[in-house]
């Protein structure tokens, strides 16, 4: 039923946010969870669908209408999925599709590929440093930054924002935040740094 734009129940949904685009100052669409078979912390979550479904492509094209980003989350390791998202960017390059947690277990490399054959496509860091992560899928800690992300990075400094995510408590999320300074941005350079930690999102969410 989600996947098919033309049920009643999801034209209604269609219109309610168009709504808050319009009338209410929405700032982004999602986030969509596309496939999270492996990388959603709540197992009601932990499902697959059609990255270019046309309810995601209706989505993507409000995004596009109404200037604000479409958030979706988009593990890496089903090709299937891949090409979903490439199809889903292209389907509205006017508009903006932002991966959240820079595609949960896709590689610097993946990244690279994604955005050298999408200009519309930018992702968020969330979920993808330490204490979050912890395996090898760990982008940075509170030390270092992967060289091939820092290398990607750079290259495409318009492209990537800082996030935090689902912390359990307050030092967890105080240690995140302290890893995205002192293990993420203190190894860009400082006109990188500064898009990755705020200029970038203000573009992408309009704000002031």
């Amino acid at each position: 039923a989600f996947a098919n734009p033309d049920t009643p129940a999801v034209r209604q949904m269609l219109t309610t946010i168009e709504a808050e685009l319009r009338d209410r100052g929405a700032r982004v669409i999602g986030e969509i969870r596309v496939n999270a078979l492996t990388t959603a912390a709540e197992p009601t979550s932990r499902f697959k669908v059609a990255a270019d479904s046309g309810t995601l492509k209706a989505l993507f094209a409000l995004a596009g209408k109404y200037g604000r980003p479409l958030n979706i989350h988009a593990q890496w390791d089903h090709p299937d999925t891949v090409r979903q998202v490439g199809a889903l960017a292209a389907s509205s390059p006017q508009a903006r599709l932002m991966v959240s947690h820079c595609g949960s277990n896709a590689t610097a490399a993946d990244m690279r590929r994604l955005f050298e054959q999408h200009p519309n496509v930018v992702c968020d860091l969330s979920a993808r440093g330490w204490p979050l992560q912890k395996n090898r899928h760990t982008v940075y800690d509170d030390r270092a930054l992967a060289r091939d992300w820092q290398q990607l990075i750079e290259d495409h400094p318009d492209r990537f924002a800082v996030g935090v995510d689902l912390a359990d408590d307050l030092p967890t999320y105080e240690a995140s935040v302290q890893a995205i300074r002192n293990g993420l941005l203190a190894h860009l350079t400082p006109a990188t740094a500064e898009k990755v930690a705020y200029r970038n999102a203000e573009i992408w969410f309009g704000l002031r």
